[in-house]
Parts: C-alpha cells; structure tokens; sequence
C-alpha cells in the first residue's frame, strides 16, 4: 500500500491525521488498524484513549513497540465481522475511523458490533475505495502477494453504505474525495451516531 505505484497508506495517514484535527476526539478507535499508521498524529492532551483492533495479532505487536509513547493505548486482536465480536467489552469510544475496512467485511455484521462501541452522538470515519475505469481494484506491483487479494476485496458504493449505516442509526454529516494513484479514488465519510 506504501508503494510508489500505490500510494494508498500515505493517503490514510493523512486521512487519519484531519479526522483528529476536524473531531478532536477524547477517545477513539480505529478498526483495521494494521501496524497503527497515523497514530503518531495522536495528541494525547485532546484525545486520552486509542483503541486499535486488528484481526492480525502481529501487526498489533508492531503497532504495540511503535506507539508505546501513547498514553492510553489499548489493542485487541479480534475480526469485528464475526461472532467473536459481540464480546468485545469496553467503554464507547466518541470516535470510530475505519478506512479500507468495508471492502472487507460485511457491513451487515460489522455494523451493528460498532454501533457498540460508540457513545451516542459520536462519530464513525470510513474510507471507502471508489470504482475506477482506470484501475482495478487491487493495483498491481511488485509484491505479487497483495494479488490473493483481488478475488476478495468488494468495494462498496458510498450511497449503498450510507442507506445501510441509517438502519443503525448513523447519519451521514461530511464527505470528501480523495484522489489516489492510478486513477482511484477514496470516499471519506462521517457520520454521526444519533442519541
């Protein structure tokens, strides 16, 4: 994702980075947060606990000795699609950001486990990939692993997301487009969970 050819963590980084400067959240957790790319944008005076869940436990470890100076940080290794997910116990978090999650899962289950984990009137932040005519959906580099992810990924279109999130109670406040490489595009979506 890093790759020249790609671009696409520099791009959630920043994405991540105006999420904490627009909401300025207490508390926040980022679901899929890989190795915690952008946590280093995380001012501990405004927002004093950071949640991260990852379905793989060794990018939880890296984030872990990366992001130790983080005070307040908590990880927890589960797949917020699954059963497992419904125990998840913890406080709401005011602000959840999930960026390239939804391509993933369904929103269908994954919803109704965040719709948890949120404090009434909070915000959930969601990159989604957008369709390109230019461009298949998983980029093609030099690592050739990152192809096993073509027949996986299913990219969600943005009104389809936001119907669906209004079922649970989210109501979509801002958007934005972000330009990526190779002719593709991020939606950025905020929405704010009603009391």
């Amino acid at each position: 994702m890093a790759s020249p050819e790609v671009e696409q963590l520099q791009a959630l980084n920043v994405l991540f980075k105006g999420v904490l400067k627009k909401y300025r959240p207490a508390s926040v957790a980022v679901i899929g947060c890989t190795t915690g790319n952008g946590f280093e944008h995380i001012d501990p005076r405004i927002t004093k606990r950071v949640l991260g869940i990852d379905i793989n436990q060794h990018y939880l470890d890296i984030a872990r000795k990366r992001h130790a100076h983080v005070p307040g940080l908590e990880f927890m290794c589960v797949d917020i699609a699954s059963a497992a997910a419904d125990e998840i116990r913890c406080d709401p978090v005011e602000l959840i950001h999930a960026a390239l999650l939804f391509e993933y899962v369904s929103i269908e289950e994954a919803l109704p486990r965040i719709v948890r984990l949120m404090m009434p009137g909070g915000i959930l932040s969601v990159g989604l990939q957008l369709e390109s005519p230019d461009s298949a959906p998983v980029t093609k580099t030099r690592y050739t692993s990152l192809e096993k992810l073509s027949p996986i990924i299913n990219l969600v279109n943005p009104e389809e997301f936001t119907s669906t999130a209004q079922r649970y109670g989210f109501r979509l406040i801002d958007s934005s487009t972000i330009d990526l490489k190779k002719g593709k595009r991020l939606f950025a979506g905020y929405y704010r969970k009603e009391a």
